[in-house]
């Protein structure tokens, strides 16, 4: 089944945004990470598919995969409003769990947007095996994007080309 194009004249997307709420989060990291999430959100149009998956050493998933429509950016905007940061990071798990979201609805582009500062300490926390991970993923047909990442992290997704890197806290 082919989507249709969506109102903005653009190949359908699906967007998961995995948002790290890890207690190394607090405060202006994550109001930063929420901000980002909200400002994407504003660019999805009808046609459309998003969700929404927080991790620290819990996976949960605030906003199934859903079609975008008028009410998405609100609802979006009350489930954001509802988080907050605490526990460890279980950035592996989190991203697998956002790619399978990701995966869920596939459009001609499946995006999985990690918002994190990288600091793995649960379950994988080799950086190079969640790299391999990212390049699964794309062998799979979904682009894994990391915003707001230090540079260990940076470099070893980066590694083979597989990450597209939106942003970065240099």
């Amino acid at each position: 089944e082919e989507a249709a194009p969506t109102d903005a004249g653009r190949p359908p997307l699906n967007f998961t945004a995995v948002l790290d709420v890890s207690g190394s989060m607090r405060g202006e990291k994550l109001r930063q990470a929420k901000a980002a999430v909200l400002q994407a959100v504003q660019y999805l149009r009808p046609g459309d598919v998003f969700s929404l998956v927080t991790f620290s050493n819990q996976i949960f998933v605030p906003f199934d995969p859903s079609p975008v429509n008028d009410g998405t950016y609100q609802a979006v905007q009350e489930a954001l409003e509802t988080i907050s940061a605490g526990g460890m990071t279980a950035l592996s798990q989190g991203l697998e769990t956002g790619l399978e979201k990701a995966r869920t609805h596939l459009q001609d582009t499946n995006l999985a947007l990690l918002l994190s500062d990288g600091q793995a300490n649960v379950g994988v926390t080799d950086l190079e095996m969640i790299g391999q991970q990212a390049y699964q993923a794309r062998q799979r047909g979904a682009i894994v994007a990391f915003a707001r990442v230090r540079r260990d992290v940076e470099r070893a997704l980066y590694r083979g080309g597989v990450m597209d890197l939106v942003g970065d806290d240099r």
